[in-house]
């Protein structure tokens, strides 16, 4: 039975996650001064006519609970920094909260525009939170569904069943709904859902609320299918903003707005379609049908139980004159539907010249030879040859206005055959001709769409939807671009893939099923089609609880990260086979009397190098190397030697395809011969997802640019060409976010890019035979700053009698501070970016923690571009701790103790601390973030007990201690966090205990 509708759903989660809760309110669990806070004022300020907030209508109460704004800044819905840049709403530099890196959202960058929200007043209204959360949703559902795809399962394999899980100690059994899921992930993010789902973890917010009260209070609604959230956020970030159609009006000054309303039903009797304007905001083709019913154009959004009718106006009397859109999709869909514009009276003046350049792939050469201009597809190649899609470009001079890829230049609603989300159907077409017939594919991405061939014809099924649709019959080489228009240019690429034939006359893009030339395509095994594997990266550390990964790919650079608290001797890897899973690895980890295995499924050690692995101590290291066989570069005097030449043909390069300019992508491979002939002008690397932790890159000590292993002498050498030969672009799209780092900063040093300040030293790795020495370095002023550091492997920072060095493999290159120690360094003086330390702990081998660390933006420096829809990290920056780690003589022990101490009042889920030894005179309670509702105090037989709220019975004990006998000096909090307000809960609540405060 369902607990309510989606938009019960979503005002239970607001009304709880916003703290405007008329019910709890009734019942004193949400008071006034809570309210006044998360306003921002008192209520008169927002309704002059009421005194107090329990006068509210209903209505009210769900206009203040989109103004709310806790304590730590989270707006409404909770959205913050982190999860509004996300979205495409916001943009700030350095560290963010939510998230981000700081402990609250400021709201101090700058709002893009998006959705014409320009400020965070903007963004405090229901219209704009209502759009972005399924936008959230959708965010979320993608990162969800892709990291299940990588552990070879779906939502459907959770959705409907209930688990059990271990939340401090106690069994909880939840079942696994879609509401569960979204309040889940908007809860703990996307990757705390994917770790409860795969690995059983059970985690908590700042505030202490678990993981699993979400899925339980939140579970069990009515949701929209995945892929309808999923494309809400697609359309809603597709890139641009600037509105289609010739209207020129804004949401405020349109005679009609179509935006986000929930449930809406709304008639317009008196529309003039000669003059009337009418403004589409940001809803995407996906979510939108526009229909003529009777004479009436309906605009529906089925998803938001939605619809907006002119009535006695047809599709026919509407141009593009009448609307203004913001989302390019909708646009597309509805200027395809309506009428022309009157002025446009000569059809011969929209055509187009026929010049589109035909096919587009490695060895095409179509002719081009029917661009019509008025649809826009600029002709098609009269003889495809093995392109990407063998459609020509859009140089019909005409206005455009065919929907997506292909030739047929037909409509959702005049093509024989409609592929479009319908969950549910499985449809079978047995008169399909090929010759004649036409098929309309709508907005389906290709990582939801697959196609199959087999004896009953040619399949179309959309994935999780329980939906095919086949044409019996018919094969693959039987279709043509002439058959097809599709919305999506992914699906476009891979359709048009699979059916254009190549000059071999395989036509499915070579030996791996890329969508290339004939020669190994990327993405994909034995001809699937094209769809890639996405990066797996296993953390590893004592907490990690026994669990099977399936899904994981030695070949394809995926990474098992060993954190620095699991030494040598709690450590095991090797290999056993078995009926139930096969072939594995195992790896074992003790602690405390307790062995647990992470179990890895479908391969066997002999898959494995070093290459798989991140590993942040030497007796793990070693033992893994051991293991497999490896041999590990180790510091000593005349080891490294820069590598040699090898072009000998034992292992020849492999070419991947070709660039736009028609030069060759070569295969970048460490274990491969090199690469020689390299035409900056013309050629590319292509180094695929390939992780930072199996391949960097480096430069020889003739300066040539070397494609290296970081673990071993394995090296292949860019013959002849220095990075002052090249350009960015000659790095080709770098799937790997880390590898993209460390090679833009390589490239950028190479280059003259980037900082370079006269009080910074700066580290460097990709430097065969460069040994630096730094005499007169101050440690108190200057800084070491790691923004080209090209690596993540194997960095040693020791004392040494000349002075600290610094190094690193397999370049050798080392850099030593003279006569300083590494006691003397300010951690605040030493620089890295964001990911260095927040995701590879670089910071470890200085012996200094994360949060004392200085970050610095890695903005100015060149970047190798990434896969579509993918970022790159580095723009955070913040300033680490000006003390000193040491040196120094240790004073006498007087056997005294009057330094201050500090009881952190902070989550630990169920612990009961007992203190004895509190100093009134010196020691004080910091409470950090937390708010009055999130503390209790009580007196218990002469002892003081402060609990943290709906913590499992956390509480701590200050023995001998009351209330009475505090002073002010004695409570410290955050300054926002408002716990120590004079007039606040918990401040009221010290004082009936007998605090004087003040």
């Amino acid at each position: 039975m369902s607990n309510g509708t989606f938009a019960d759903f979503l005002d239970a989660m607001r009304t709880f996650e916003s703290g405007w809760d008329s019910a709890r309110y009734a019942t004193g669990n949400i008071i006034d001064a809570q309210l006044n806070q998360w306003a921002g004022g008192v209520v008169s300020d927002f309704y002059p006519d009421l005194t107090s907030w329990g006068q509210m209508s209903p209505e009210q109460w769900e206009e203040m609970s989109y103004r709310s704004e806790n304590t730590l800044g989270f707006v409404g819905y909770q959205f913050g920094e982190a999860l509004m840049i996300d979205l495409g709403y916001y943009e700030a530099d350095g560290l963010v909260g939510g998230g981000g890196g700081a402990p609250t959202n400021t709201w101090e960058g700058t709002w893009t525009g998006k959705n014409g929200i320009n400020s965070l007043d903007d963004f405090k209204n229901e219209a704009p939170q209502e759009l972005a959360i399924r936008e959230a949703f959708g965010f979320n559902l993608k990162t969800i569904e892709d990291g299940l795809a990588n552990a070879g399962q779906t939502l459907d394999d959770y959705l409907g069943t209930t688990r059990t899980y271990i939340e401090a100690g106690v069994e909880v059994s939840v079942t696994i709904t879609m509401t569960g899921l979204l309040s889940a992930a908007h809860l703990r993010g996307a990757f705390g859902t994917l770790d409860l789902l795969l690995s059983d973890a059970v985690s908590f917010d700042q505030n202490g609320t678990s993981i699993l009260n979400y899925m339980e209070r939140f579970g069990g609604f009515d949701a929209p299918p995945s892929e309808e959230l999923i494309a809400i956020f697609d359309e809603n970030n597709s890139g641009g903003t600037s509105a289609a159609g010739s209207a020129g009006v804004t949401a405020e000054n349109a005679d009609v707005v179509i935006t986000w309303s929930y449930g809406a039903d709304v008639t317009i009797s008196d529309f003039d379609a000669d003059t009337g304007t009418i403004f589409v905001g940001w809803v995407g083709a996906a979510d939108l049908e526009v229909l003529e019913i009777a004479g009436n154009t309906v605009f529906e959004i089925p998803s938001n139980a939605q619809k907006l009718t002119l009535e006695g106006v047809g599709l026919d009397d509407l141009t593009a004159a009448n609307f203004t859109f913001l989302d390019a999709t909708a646009a597309q869909e509805v200027l395809a539907l309506v009428g022309s514009e009157e002025e446009d009276d000569d059809p011969a003046d929209d055509e187009g010249d026929g010049t589109g350049d035909g096919d587009t792939g490695d060895d095409g050469t179509g002719d081009a030879d029917s661009g019509d201009g008025n649809t826009g597809d600029g002709g098609q190649g009269d003889d495809d040859t093995g392109g990407d899609s063998g459609a020509g470009d859009d140089a019909g001079g005409g206005s455009d206005d065919t929907l997506g890829q292909g030739t047929a230049g037909v409509t959702k609603d005049t093509a024989d055959v409609v592929i479009t989300w319908d969950y549910g159907t499985s449809v079978t077409v047995t008169d399909f001709d090929t010759e004649n017939d036409t098929i309309f594919v709508d907005w389906v991405s290709s990582d939801l769409l697959e196609i199959e061939e087999t004896a009953a014809g040619v399949t179309f099924a959309i994935v999780g939807n329980a939906q095919t649709t086949t044409l019996s019959g018919v094969a693959l080489a039987d279709l043509s671009p002439s058959n097809f228009t599709i919305l999506d240019a992914t699906a476009e690429a891979e359709i048009l893939s699979l059916i254009a034939q190549d000059s071999s006359g395989d036509g499915i893009g070579g030996d791996d099923g890329g969508h290339d030339d004939g020669n190994d395509g990327h993405g994909g095994d034995d001809g699937d089609g094209g769809h890639s594997h996405t990066h797996m990266h296993v953390s590893i550390n004592l907490a990690t609880p026994a669990q099977t990964i399936t899904g994981f790919m030695p070949g394809m650079g995926d990474v098992i990260e060993i954190e620095s608290d699991v030494y040598a001797e709690n450590f095991a890897i090797f290999e056993e086979s078995g009926e139930a899973l096969g072939q594995t690895v195992r790896i074992e980890i003790s602690d405390g009397g307790s062995i647990k295995q992470i179990i890895l499924t479908g391969f066997g050690l002999s898959d494995l190098s070093l290459g798989n692995f991140s590993i942040s101590n030497e007796g793990v290291l070693n033992e893994v190397a051991s293991t497999l066989g490896a041999v590990i570069f180790t510091p000593g005097e005349g080891t490294i030697e820069s590598p040699s030449y090898d072009a000998d043909g034992s292992n020849p390069v492999e070419s991947t395809g070709t660039t736009d300019e028609g030069g060759t992508r070569f295969k970048a491979d460490s274990n491969a011969d090199d690469i020689v002939g390299f035409d900056p002008i013309r050629d590319a690397l292509d180094f695929g997802g390939t992780s930072v932790h199996g391949m960097i890159v480096t430069k020889s000590e003739t300066g040539e640019i070397v494609i290296d292993s970081p673990w071993s002498p394995a090296a292949q050498i860019v013959q002849d060409i220095t990075y002052q030969d090249v350009t960015i672009d000659n790095f080709g799209i770098v799937g790997n976010e880390h590898f993209r780092q460390d090679m833009g900063g390589v490239i950028s040093w190479e280059q003259g890019v980037g900082p370079r300040e006269a009080d910074t030293v700066y580290v460097r790795s990709h430097e065969y035979g460069v040994q630096e020495t730094v005499d007169g370095f101050d440690p108190s002023t200057m800084k070491i700053n790691f923004l080209y550091f090209g690596t993540r492997e194997q960095l040693t920072v020791e004392d040494s009698e000349d002075g600290l060095v610094i190094s690193s493999l397999p370049t050798g290159q080392s850099l030593t501070l003279t006569d300083v120690a590494l006691a003397d360094l300010i951690p605040g003086l030493v620089e890295f970016h964001h990911d260095q330390v927040i995701e590879d702990n670089l910071e470890d081998s200085f012996g200094f923690s994360q949060e004392d660390v200085s970050l610095v933006s890695r903005a100015e420096l060149l970047t190798p571009n990434a896969p579509a829809g993918a970022t790159t990290d580095g723009e955070q920056a913040r300033p680490g701790t000006m003390t000193p780690t040491g040196g120094g003589e240790d004073e006498p022990d007087d056997g005294t103790d009057d330094t201050p101490d500090v009881l952190e009042i902070k989550y630990e889920w169920g612990v009961q601390e007992i203190v004895s030894d509190f100093d009134l005179e010196t020691d004080t309670f910091d409470f950090g973030a937390l708010t009055a509702a999130s503390v209790g105090v009580t007196e218990e037989a002469g002892n003081l007990v402060i609990e943290i709220l709906n913590n499992g019975g956390h509480t701590y004990t200050i023995l001998g201690l009351q209330a009475e006998d505090l002073s002010d000096d004695n409570l410290t909090a955050d300054a926002n966090s408002g716990l120590l307000d004079e007039d606040g809960a918990f401040i009221a609540t010290l004082g009936d205990l007998g605090f004087d405060f003040g």
